[in-house]
């Protein structure tokens, strides 16, 4: 179809007129009927309809605009004047243009009276944008109601003023410590919980112009742990965060407890993904959870006891789940930021068994491990003298079930290995220090070796050549710290019948080490004459006599090494007290004692 039918008529009208009387264009028409003419209505265009129809619409726009000709040719297809329709919206622009102007003013005298920078979220609080979006839409309205189709002729839509880009930073800098140190002073007077809320609250309000920055742990979880830790408390300023903990030191471990399992179970978890047929809760604004963010963040930086007495609560099944995991890894990282021996603790008995055995999951591993590398083994140098001594405490800071469970992780079956074996394999040194760590043969550490040498044997009874002999040296360790592990050893011994073998030959293929370490032999010589009167008895018993004959074998070995052994030390023993017996009588004889008094030689007399 030609334009001319369904677009404005006018401007095509003047343009044909001028060119005519310039006679530099002629208009010409497609059939002969002389519908061509310079007064034509139609200009020479004509549509590709029926003949006929076009002619008695033609006929009944003549009989209602008054003619055709040039009395007709600002007429449309419904016989309006279009032109009418230009002229509402050139009226509707120029209004909303002076609307958009006189709130600009506004905004401006406002700004400048308060003297209050746009990047601490100073806003339109006029709605300019809705009011935009509802003019656009009145204009579309009045355009349609008046018959226009286009806006040729209109102004020019004005692009939307940007809101200035506000970040957790810019918004904090606008806090004063001393107004927020007297704002906290003045909630006194009501209860605890109360108070901590109304400190959340002066948050939201700080943060509420915050645009920059969107709470997700989906998002967060892709960065490093270490660095999502600093997320949001890394852009307060110190006078803020001391201001804060000072005031949050005075409350309540109840109290502070209550309000960080609130935290957990209606903030900070509120953002997870919804099971199919739950119901989803009121969605949490994002300046809420940079509020409760950082008061949680400075709160457990504070007091890493309310976390601590948690521990229990957090070590549900229903707290596994990896983005929930994350959450509770954020949190004993800020624990760590501050104490990292409470850190520490936290992970290796609420964050590592999560990581470990058939429930886990390749997040849930790195999680963990992201944890240890990043608080640990990052300035290992510095941490260690205090990880050591810390691991003194009457609370081991990894437990030997943790070490056990590391263990495993770090000599996996061969069709087990995954990408995080060789993560574990690097920290599993640092973490058996710091499980054995502390002064030798303390009450401490036998109670470490009571506990730790029924699960080394157990590891020694595996398949895995490199977790087997882990497992043995763990047990040579328990052996060399209490002598109580020798009995614990026999009693042990029809049990773990495969392990104590393989802990025998162990001893016989590191004897020299071995000896030096356990010496005085007499324990080890009481215990391995024990175990060898019971490999005979065993040794009766078909399913058992593989087994009782290496053990056997192993244990003569074994004793006449420490035969030789006594044997060797008590002539040495001998030989020393007759070399003392010597000297001392050739310095109770001086003449005939080639040595002075002095200690040196007369040699008059040689």
């Amino acid at each position: 179809m030609a334009p001319a039918a369904a677009v404005d008529s006018s401007p095509l009208q003047d343009w044909s007129d001028e060119m005519e009387s310039n006679g530099d264009f002629e208009l010409a028409s497609s059939s002969g009927n002389g519908s061509g003419a310079p007064g034509a209505p139609d200009h020479g265009w004509h549509k590709v309809t029926n003949p006929k129809k076009q002619r008695l619409r033609e006929r009944k726009l003549k009989a209602e605009g008054g003619g055709g000709g040039e009395g007709g040719a600002g007429l449309g297809q419904d016989g309006k004047n279009s032109s009418k329709a230009f002229e509402a919206l050139e009226k509707e622009a120029e209004a909303r243009t002076e609307r958009r102007k006189s709130r600009k003013a506004a905004w401006s005298a406002s700004v400048a009276a308060a003297a209050t920078p746009a990047a601490n979220g100073v806003h339109d609080p006029h709605g300019s944008d809705d009011e935009e979006q509802g003019s656009d839409v009145e204009s579309k309205n009045a355009a349609v109601a008046n018959g226009g189709g286009g806006s040729a002729n209109g102004g020019e839509k004005k692009k939307k003023a940007k809101k200035p880009k506000v970040s957790i930073a810019d918004a904090a800098a606008a806090i004063d410590p001393v107004d927020l140190a007297d704002y906290l002073a003045t909630l006194s007077a009501s209860y605890d919980d109360i108070q901590l809320i109304r400190c959340v609250d002066y948050f939201v309000k700080i943060f509420s112009p915050v645009n920059t920055v969107e709470i997700a742990w989906d998002k967060m979880s892709r960065d490093p742990l270490l660095k999502s830790v600093q997320v949001p408390i890394g852009d307060l300023p110190d006078k803020v965060c001391r201001a804060t903990a000072n005031w949050l030191g005075q409350k309540s471990v109840d109290a502070l407890s209550q309000f960080v399992s609130w935290a957990l179970n209606d903030v900070l978890f509120e953002a997870q993904p919804q099971q199919k047929g739950g119901k989803s809760g009121p969605t949490v604004s994002n300046s809420t959870k940079i509020a409760v963010l950082v008061v949680v963040a400075i709160l457990l930086r504070r007091r890493s006891e309310v976390l601590l007495g948690m521990m229990e609560t957090l070590r549900q099944p229903k707290f596994q789940a990896p983005p929930k995991l994350y959450v509770l890894a954020w949190m004993y990282g800020q624990v760590a930021r501050e104490d990292l021996l409470a850190g520490l603790y936290l992970w290796s008995h609420n964050l590592l068994p999560f990581a470990v055995g058939s429930s886990s999951t390749p997040v849930t591993r790195d999680i963990a491990l992201q944890f240890f590398e990043g608080f640990v083994m990052k300035d290992l140098a510095k941490n260690r003298p205090s990880l050591l001594t810390g691991a003194t405490r009457k609370e081991r800071l990894i437990s030997p079930h943790a070490l056990i469970a590391c263990l495993h992780m770090a000599y996996p079956p061969e069709s087990s290995r995954t990408k995080a074996t060789q993560r574990y394999l690097a920290i599993y040194p640092t973490v058996k220090e710091i499980s054995l760590g502390g002064s030798t043969r303390t009450r401490a550490l036998k109670t470490v070796a009571q506990q730790l040498l029924p699960m080394s044997l157990t590891v020694a009874e595996e398949d895995d050549a490199e977790l087997s002999l882990e497992g043995c040296d763990l047990f040579r360790w328990c052996l060399f710290q209490s002598p109580d592990s020798y009995k614990q050893w026999e009693k042990l011994y029809p049990e773990r019948l495969k392990g104590s073998v393989r802990v025998l030959k162990f001893l016989r293929g590191t004897w020299r080490e071995s000896q030096s370490m356990l010496s005085p032999l007499k324990e080890l010589q009481s215990t391995v004459t024990s175990l060898k009167l019971q490999s005979l008895k065993m040794k009766q018993d078909p399913k058992l006599e593989a087994e009782s004959i290496k053990a056997l074998d192993h244990c003569k070995f074994l004793q006449k090494k420490m035969s030789l052994w006594n044997a060797c030390l008590s002539a040495s023993v001998a030989l020393a007290c007759t070399a003392a017996a010597g000297y001392a009588f050739y310095l109770l004889s001086p003449d005939k004692n080639p040595w002075n008094w002095d200690g040196k030689i007369l040699l008059s007399n040689l």
